[in-house]
């Protein structure tokens, strides 16, 4: 089902309207809706599965954790031991048992294995795939740490680097995850692909294929402002065969676009954002009912945010615009949406309470009802849920970069970050 928005938003003003004139108060209406204030009581049920404990256990987990098997496997930014990346480690590959036991699987040490995992894991054929930032050993652009590499896993542990991005021509870089298609892995790289983009040498970035032997393949080279996007980041969807997918930069307001591409490389800019009120930096897709929902960090009405849907024939509208000054219902959400039941569900970065806080779990209607599941509390609870959640049965399951009750030595600050369960 494809959803005409400039429809959509004259039968909620309609709506709104009838309501006023029954004796309601008329609140403002953003983007064609009401701007529904969050509920004020949150949820309980919240537990913090697995606090990390620094090297040479994992520490700031980036991304998702995925249910398989059941377990849940993850990976940390930084971590695991060694004198690599600073002294901290390069970042680990863990699994944790529902219970909260956890093992880790692998220790990156950089070069010329990966560093810093900053992508959820994808499950092929009983085998985890992943992305490092940095890292491997053929790169040709003017970073010393690598391009990145992609990597499969076995679930019991044996980590094989499958793929060294080389910079230039070819991507560097990843961020996003990996989908498959087909038998065959794609993905996005920050930077590279050798078109000079923002007065960076390093290229615009990359949409890339790989299969499970290693053979990588340059799908699309990025070109910028002011006709197409630069930076992708976040994941891909496979939607009746095109792949949709994000930048955070480029398009005709360079405030990022919301890109369609066929397997064979040809590419569309769906949507530029930065319109007045609009999105900014776009991240985060899932599809529902045919549309493209996501979340941006900055933009909308309060400049707190957004949760946007776009059609794939390029029609936006702003579900919901977060407040940084009215912070309860949280700001800057991250990571990408889930759908579950026709719901939303995703975390804020900041916010909780009225001073600041420290990021939430909120569920969504289509509409823009939110519903706050948890208010993270720091220590010795998680802080800063900026990977979004992921679902398995009735439980949502997610991560937060600091926080936990792993902070035990002295000059310890802020915890590691943990693991949450929490029922939605």
């Amino acid at each position: 089902m494809v959803l005409d928005f400039r429809g959509y938003a004259l039968s909620v003003g309609a709506a709104a309207a009838l309501l006023a004139g029954c004796g309601g108060s008329q609140r403002a209406v953003v983007g064609g809706r009401p701007d529904l204030p969050a509920l004020a009581k949150p949820l309980v049920g919240y537990n913090s599965v697995y606090s990390f404990q620094a090297s040479p256990d994992g520490q700031n987990p980036g991304a998702r954790v995925i249910p398989f098997d059941g377990d849940l496997y993850g990976s940390t930014t930084v971590g695991g031991g060694g004198a690599a990346c600073g002294g901290k480690g390069c970042g680990t590959v863990f699994k944790v048992t529902k219970e909260g036991s956890e093992t880790v699987l692998h220790r990156f040490a950089g070069r010329p294995d990966g560093a810093q995992p900053e992508a959820e894991l994808a499950v092929v054929n009983n085998l985890l795939y992943g992305t490092t930032y940095y890292g491997g050993e053929r790169c040709k652009a003017a970073n010393l740490r690598g391009c990145g590499i992609v990597f499969s896993l076995a679930p019991s542990g044996g980590m094989s680097a499958v793929y060294a991005f080389q910079g230039g021509y070819d991507g560097a870089n990843p961020e996003g995850p990996l989908t498959l298609v087909k038998r065959t892995l794609y993905g996005t790289t920050v930077n590279g692909g050798g078109i000079r983009c923002r007065d960076s040498k390093k290229g615009c970035g990359v949409v890339y294929s790989i299969n499970p032997s290693g053979e990588e393949r340059v799908v699309y080279r990025f070109k910028g402002e002011p006709n197409d996007g630069s930076a992708p980041t976040g994941n891909l969807v496979n939607l009746n065969g095109t792949l949709y997918g994000t930048t955070m930069y480029g398009g005709r307001f360079d405030d990022g676009t919301i890109f369609a591409i066929s397997p064979a490389g040809k590419e569309r800019v769906v949507y530029s954002a930065g319109q007045a009120y609009d999105m900014s930096t776009p991240s985060g897709l899932v599809a529902m009912d045919g549309v493209l929902y996501g979340s941006s960090e900055f933009g909308g009405r309060r400049e707190g945010g957004t949760v946007y849907a776009v059609t794939i024939s390029g029609n936006e509208h702003v579900v919901h615009s977060f407040s940084q000054n009215e912070t309860l219902d949280g700001y800057r959400p991250v990571g990408r949406l889930i759908a579950v039941n026709g719901s939303l569900y995703g975390a804020t970065q900041y916010g909780g309470n009225k001073h600041s806080g420290y990021g939430v779990v909120y569920s969504m209607s289509t509409f823009g009802y939110v519903k706050v599941l948890y208010r993270f509390k720091a220590l010795p609870d998680g802080e800063y849920p900026a990977s979004g959640v992921s679902d398995d049965g009735p439980t949502l399951f997610g991560t937060t970069r600091l926080g936990g009750s792993g902070c035990y030595h002295y000059g310890c600050q802020g915890g590691y970050g943990t693991v949450y369960r929490l029922p939605r």
